[in-house]
């Protein structure tokens, strides 16, 4: 299991039974949970958690044990607030997460095959927000579904009393707008 240690690490916790006890050990994975959302995708036996400029790479089958993949050169991830981490159905070796990959780059949706440690990017095409969050404290917020094989944003200007909604197919990689949605 993940879970963040009492030094904000996010570590990887086995249980081991030895001389007939049974011991939580955590081993850290290097990332802070503060800059943490939900990146960590499991494809077979295989755990990822892509975070800066690498991807830890974890086994089920070797408990305790992690290796640091780096990206290729001038890729810096940081998933979105939205968490957004959908396999696709095509290819569960590829996941659509909703990340940016440097500093300079607005999120957008990203495609993230775990077998090459590559990413492709799906521009946004809604132009909605330039930020994306989920902060309820805030007065441009989104949230998002997974319908069927969409993954549907819904952005709310709650200021303004203003929505938009537009959706991501997953099959076709591509963005499409949709019609407003009334705030109740």
């Amino acid at each position: 299991m993940m879970m963040a240690s009492k030094d904000d690490e996010i570590c990887m916790v086995t249980l081991e039974e030895e001389e007939g006890t049974l011991h939580l050990r955590c081993k850290g994975l290097g990332v802070k949970s503060g800059l943490f959302y939900s990146a960590i995708m499991k494809v077979g036996r295989k755990v990822y958690l892509p975070r800066d400029t690498a991807c830890s790479l974890l086994n089920v089958r070797v408990p305790g044990q992690y290796r640091k993949i780096p990206f290729k050169e001038g890729i810096v991830f940081e998933v979105s607030a939205l968490s957004i981490n959908v396999p696709l159905l095509a290819d569960p070796s590829k996941v659509l997460m909703h990340a940016s990959l440097s500093e300079e780059t607005p999120y957008q949706m990203v495609t993230y095959d775990t077998m090459t440690n590559t990413f492709t990017e799906h521009p946004n095409s809604s132009d909605y927000f330039d930020m994306i969050r989920r902060d309820i404290e805030d007065a441009q917020a989104c949230d998002w579904a997974l319908v069927s094989n969409n993954v549907h944003l819904i952005h709310t200007d709650r200021l303004d009393e203003d929505s938009a909604h537009s959706s991501f197919d997953m099959d076709t990689l591509q963005w499409h707008k949709h019609g407003p949605i009334p705030i109740e």
